[in-house]
Parts: C-alpha cells; structure tokens; sequence
C-alpha cells in the first residue's frame, strides 16, 4: 500500500498546480517508513538479512531516494514489483500467465541474444551497403539498428524504409525481406512459442498438484479397506 501510495505522490508532482510541497512532506514520511522497515529487518535478521535479494534491492532504493537525484528516486516505485511474492494467493490463471513470463525469461534471454547477433550483422551490413545515399536511415549503427527494428515492427517497414531504399537499390529487396523472415517470422515466433509451452507446463504441474492429494487419499482408503479385508481373513482362518 506504501509503494502504491509513493508512486500516486510521485505522480501528482507532475501535475500542474499541485503543491509540490505537501506531496514532498507526505514523499519523505513514506521514505521514512521504509527506513524504519529496513531497519528493523535487518535487526531482526542479521546476517540473514542479505540472503534475500528483495531486501538488497530495498536498501539500494532507500539509499538512492536519500542521497540520490529525483530520477533515482522514482526507482522506489519498482519496489511495486515485490507485489510478485503473493501470487500463491492470486487466482490460478492470474499464477499461470505470472509463472509463464517468469519462468520463460531464461529461455527469451538465449532468445533475444541470437536476435541480437542477427541485428548486429545485418546492421554492418545495411551501413556497409546503404549509409552514403539514406544516412538518416544507416547513416551510423545506431541509426541502423533503429531502422531495422522498425522492420522488425512491421510498422512502416515497406513505404517508410524498403521502398525509400530501393529507389536508389533496386536489389536492396533482398536485404529487407531476408531479415524480416529471419526476425519477425522465425525468432518472435520462437520467442512466442517459448512462452506457450512454458504456459502449458505450469497448467500441467498444476493440474497434477491439484490431483495428487486426492490419489494419496484414494490410495490411503484402498489400504485400509485391505487392513480391513486381512484382519477378516485372519478371524475366519
């Protein structure tokens, strides 16, 4: 509730005419909480303290907030983002989505390092073959790898950058569609389909925890029905 309170003060300093003032008052009484809260934790935990990376992020941002410029002090509303730690009391679909990003982030980082390469060459090239005639366009790397992830985008790709290139490269076709094929039909894809299947895993593994306690159940019955059927035997023989 702080965070979010934070971050609304923080907002309404952006607004004109408000008092700048009051919202610092209230900005520095909420900080003041978060000292007192580190504080404590770290009384209480000790050495312990700095096993948690939540509690390392939090002694940096209140750090920050304290000695640091205005834009660092905006960082305290990512401590919005410990929010994540209560997903076991959110709604099993909210979990599934959550879990799914979460769990595919390694696998998107391995992802995003080939799409990263692929930028990279073909940025080399496209300032190789196009910088002198359309230098707003390849004129530097920087300006290429913008304009190829606008390709990348689709938004504009073909009347905002192919055609204007071909008008001086005729051949520079090639170029653009090689790279959106490779981009933006084969790696988001991939990147998409990372996140489908680590979706259907966690639905998987949740449906076999939801399952499980009733087998244990099951199968305790069976037993006893059979501890039953022995001690039964037993008076008969």
């Amino acid at each position: 509730m702080l965070v979010l309170s934070n971050s609304v003060t923080l907002y309404l300093e952006t607004v004109d005419g408000a008092d700048v003032d009051f919202l610092q008052f209230i900005d520095d009484i909420i900080l003041g909480i978060f000292v007192v809260e580190a504080l404590l934790k770290l009384f209480l935990y000790r050495s312990k303290f700095f096993r948690s990376g939540w509690n390392i992020f939090d002694v940096l941002v209140i750090i920050g907030s304290i000695i640091g410029d205005d834009a660092i002090k905006t960082l305290r509303i990512l401590r919005v983002s410990q929010l994540l730690m209560a997903f076991d009391k959110t709604p099993i679909q909210f979990r599934r989505v959550a879990h799914s990003m979460i769990s595919g982030v390694q696998s998107i980082s391995w992802a995003a390092a080939v799409i990263g390469v692929i930028f990279l060459v073909y940025a080399l090239i496209g300032t190789r073959l196009f910088a002198a005639a359309h230098p707003d366009l390849f004129g530097s790397m920087g300006g290429a790898l913008f304009t190829l992830f606008q390709c990348m985008t689709l938004e504009s790709w073909s009347t905002g950058v192919a055609r204007i290139v071909m008008k001086t490269e005729p051949t520079s076709w090639i170029y653009f569609v090689s790279f959106i094929m490779v981009t933006a039909l084969t790696s988001l894809n991939a990147i998409v389909g990372i996140y489908v299947d680590s979706f259907s895993n966690f639905a998987t593994q949740s449906q076999k925890s939801d399952t499980s306690p009733n087998m244990e159940e099951e199968v305790a019955r069976l037993h006893g029905r059979l501890d039953d059927l022995a001690k039964l035997l037993e008076k008969k023989l």
